[in-house]
């Protein structure tokens, strides 16, 4: 029979080799958005139902796909991008709204910017807002969509949380129609892809 500190010795070696397993693996099991979890492959995503697409050209953050059917979406997203980087783990996700118009004043996507702001408040914590509008050429009330598309006007929020950074912003799809856009990255992930990205180069020159 163990003596007790012989079982004391071997309980914190099996709380450390619990603690090494998780250290070794810092994306197992964190929760992403739409019903994903970060770290996950592409095959797993595939196994969850959704559909996978490989977007043609290079992606500047890997492996990337266009995914529908997910088991969780907005209602009015339109578009919702995964990149995996060079090993094949899920660690930056986009999502697109629908463009909303016509609607000139941008009002539609703007509303609905700010409801996702809220929600995603509740979620990563209070975001910091950036307004920037043009005072000099598109500065009407019915020109801010086409000051967004000139590149004269930007409003995003940033979020942080623990691991995940957030961006939602609202941008043109056109002179009279915003949409909304929700950039999310793995903190984790996003450091694994840079060493990743260092490794690839080197090895492509």
């Amino acid at each position: 029979m163990l003596s007790r500190r012989a079982a004391l010795a071997l309980a914190v070696a099996f709380l450390l080799s619990i603690l090494v397993a998780v250290a070794a693996e810092p994306d197992a099991g964190v929760s992403a958005p739409f019903g994903l979890t970060w770290g996950m492959s592409s095959e797993e995503v595939r196994k969850t139902g959704a559909q996978l697409t490989a977007n043609a050209g290079r992606s500047e953050f890997g492996a990337a796909f266009t995914a529908t059917d997910l088991s969780k979406v907005l209602s009015d997203t339109e578009s919702v991008f995964l990149f995996f980087g060079y090993k094949d783990k899920l660690w930056r996700i986009a999502a697109a709204g629908h463009p909303m118009g016509p609607n000139p004043s941008g009002s539609q996507a703007v509303s609905r910017y700010q409801e996702l702001a809220t929600v995603l408040s509740d979620r990563y914590g209070r975001g910091l807002e950036t307004d920037i509008r043009d005072r000099e050429m598109w500065k009407g009330p019915n020109e801010y969509v086409m000051s967004l598309r000139q590149g004269r006007a930007f409003r995003y929020t940033n979020f942080h949380s623990t691991n995940v950074d957030v961006e939602l912003s609202v941008r043109a799809a056109d002179s009279d129609k915003a949409y909304y856009l929700i950039l999310f990255q793995y903190g984790p992930g996003a450091r694994e892809f840079e060493a990743d990205k260092k490794v690839h180069e080197k090895d492509a020159l």
